[in-house]
């Protein structure tokens, strides 16, 4: 356990953090695009203490058909570089929908779901699952969410007309 004061080096974080695509030999900050050498960067800079347990845009869960929804996932006490380093990669989120939904948009924290034309009222679902690489101590850590949702069938074979 270290205590107060100790040196600690950073080992293998699972992922090479050096442009050299090694774990061990030190790497300027510059040569990772983060600025001028010298640039202090601190594990809490991409730290997060919980995932939301919802998917925040859904406005109704029994939607029309043949509409969207605008949907995002948020973070609690988000560090200085989560945003721009972690939450805005697309590969860190998968996103997936069930019977007649699709996803468009950006699909990193949000995306937007597309609720297609249904032959009757319909049940269904669409998930994310955020993939966190960097912070193991998150609550929902690599975690799925699922939104369920019933799309409305409105008549006339989806076009809107009775």
């Amino acid at each position: 356990m270290p205590s107060a004061g100790d040196n600690l080096i950073l080992g293998a974080l699972g992922k090479a953090v050096g442009v050299n695509g090694n774990t061990t030999t030190e790497t300027a900050l510059a040569s990772d695009g983060r600025g001028s050498t010298g640039t202090e960067t601190s594990l809490s800079d991409f730290y997060i203490s919980a995932v939301d347990s919802t998917i925040s845009g859904v406005a109704d869960t029994t939607p029309n058909e043949s509409t969207n929804d605008a949907v995002t996932i948020g973070f609690s006490s988000e560090g200085s570089l989560f945003t721009t380093r972690i939450k805005t990669v697309t590969d860190n989120f998968t996103w997936s929908g069930g019977t007649s939904i699709t996803i468009a948009g950006l699909k990193d924290y949000r995306a937007t779901i597309n609720f297609g034309s249904v032959s009757s009222n319909t049940a269904t679902s669409f998930l994310v699952t955020f993939e966190d690489f960097f912070n193991t101590q998150a609550t929902r850590y690599d975690t799925a969410i699922t939104q369920n949702v019933t799309i409305q069938n409105t008549g006339g074979g989806g076009d809107g007309r009775p």
